[in-house]
């Protein structure tokens, strides 16, 4: 993502804006050291930075494990889906309300690819672009990745595999 908003902002002299969270290390790592810069330009892409939810993390754990252990059965997807990713309430609010032209998130394994599943219910929903960076490993794919995929206005594919394999799923190519 950060050279294609790189490109865009200097062949194109588009605004770009990245929202991201404030940490140096993924949401999903259990290490956190705060980048304490709220808000930057870099090579004339605006950064945002935005504080997310880590406390909840150790529950989820406790009990996806002791779940697994009990019945053999992980926890229900809506509860599942709350390890997925930066969970930042400011993040999803901005998201609503900056006036942009077009949305994308890149990643589909974290929560705020959920956009397209949720534009219609704002004010002024815009279109929407999801770079999946897909994790191809089997034949099975979480069926919510699918259905952010089908969600969005256009999925940017990493390789040809992993667009023939959407394809598979029932993705239009």
């Amino acid at each position: 993502m950060k050279k294609i908003s790189e490109y865009l902002h200097a062949h194109y002299q588009d605004e770009v804006t990245v929202f991201t969270t404030n940490s140096y290390f993924g949401p999903n790592n259990p290490l956190f050291k705060k980048i304490d810069l709220a808000e930057e330009t870099i090579n004339g892409v605006a950064i945002r930075r935005f504080s997310f939810l880590r406390s909840h993390k150790p529950a989820l754990k406790f009990f996806s494990k002791t779940f697994m252990r009990m019945g053999g059965k992980t926890l229900p997807p809506a509860i599942n889906e709350l390890s997925a990713g930066p969970f930042s309430k400011a993040m999803r609010k901005a998201i609503g309300k900056i006036p942009v032209d077009v949305i994308c998130a890149s990643s589909v394994h974290y929560r705020f690819a959920n956009y397209g599943l949720y534009r219609d219910k704002l004010a002024q929903p815009k279109p929407f672009v999801l770079y999946g960076a897909l994790h191809l490993s089997n034949e099975q794919m979480n069926p919510v990745y699918l259905d952010r995929i089908r969600a969005a206005d256009h999925y940017i594919a990493n390789t040809a595999f992993e667009k023939a394999f959407l394809e598979k799923q029932g993705i239009a190519p």
